[in-house]
């Protein structure tokens, strides 16, 4: 992965990357990434203790990384402990610039974590220097494959923040914050007087929507699974990053939150893909009773979009 940067001191953007800083990035306040797959660290199975962010785009503060699979990589060695195990809290680092002399850059870092109880202290000085959280590992001694722990990205959206792990909300202490996390929402509340703040949790409310995990190698920021009493509806467009998909082999795509699976047996629902929207379906999608999503490619005209227009469900409770 190579990381290009837009909006440090001294650049010039022109067509698509103004555009995507402008409506994206210059007025957001929190560290995002715009869709599922971006900004993910995962581990090189060949390297040793290393790790690499997703192709996608991270946002925030005026300014917007493209991490592409462009080389040179961006490559993240996480250190050996020398016994036990340490816990290592992976941030995208961010350096302002003062000139077009010295301009500012972007790169993956990390900061030592402890036992990964709590998250470590982070530069939080945008505008100088500032870290935004992107995953939580465990090094263990003698092995070379780190642990993923907890994925600290969070995707914004208008008035929405969504994350996967409570840990995030260690470093989302802005009053007024509103976080999504599985089936409840937590907000970021003043006390009665005003003297000080804290995390409040409320539970899942009938109606509500809550997003659709995206596996990776998928993209699908705008998918929702909405539930109205006993039924569970699904809606929005997943995409394969990986281009058209073949026919003959099962993809996973995704996981639905608990409270938004279906009861009982598996479900089975025919699907369109762009090509044939309005006509012959191209996709055979699988709820599973765990909540896993899955494809075959069924019908002609294949493509790499997986539409949900039309697929609702029973649940439980």
């Amino acid at each position: 992965m190579a990381i290009i940067s837009n909006g440090y001191v001294g650049q010039i953007m022109q067509g698509d990357q103004l555009g995507r800083w402008h409506g994206w990035a210059a007025g957001r306040r929190y560290w995002c990434y715009s869709h599922a797959g971006g900004g993910r660290i995962s581990v090189i199975p060949s390297g040793t203790r290393e790790v690499e962010a997703s192709p996608g785009y991270l946002g925030a503060y005026g300014i917007v990384d493209q991490i592409t699979t462009d080389t040179p990589r961006q490559i993240l060695q996480l250190p050996a402990p020398s016994s036990g195990s340490r816990h290592y809290m992976i941030v995208m680092r961010r350096e302002w610039g003062s000139s077009a002399e010295q301009p500012g850059r972007s790169y993956l870092a990390f900061i030592d974590a402890g036992d990964g109880q709590v998250l470590p202290t982070r530069n939080t000085d945008y505008g100088t220097l500032d870290d935004q959280p992107l995953a939580l590992y465990r090094v263990t001694f003698g092995e070379s494959i780190p642990q993923l722990v907890a994925d600290l990205r969070m995707v914004g959206t208008e008035g929405n923040l969504y994350a996967r792990s409570e840990l995030v909300l260690q470093y989302m202490e802005y009053p007024g914050a509103r976080v999504r996390i599985g089936d409840d929402e937590w907000r970021y509340e003043p006390s009665y007087d005003f003297n000080g703040a804290g995390w409040h949790r409320y539970p899942f409310v009938e109606g509500r929507e809550v997003p659709v995990n995206i596996a990776p190698n998928f993209t699908g920021a705008s998918t929702f699974a909405h539930r109205q009493g006993q039924r569970v509806t699904l809606r929005g467009l997943i995409q394969s990053t990986r281009g058209n998909l073949n026919p003959g082999r099962r993809y996973f795509i995704g996981d639905l939150p608990t409270r938004f699976r279906p009861t009982g047996s598996n479900r089975r629902f025919y699907v369109p893909g762009w090509a044939d929207r309005n006509t012959v379906p191209t996709w055979l999608l699988y709820v599973q009773a765990d909540g896993d999503l899955y494809v075959d490619v069924v019908g002609p005209g294949r493509t790499a979009d997986i539409y949900l227009d039309s697929v609702t469900f029973p649940v439980g409770d």
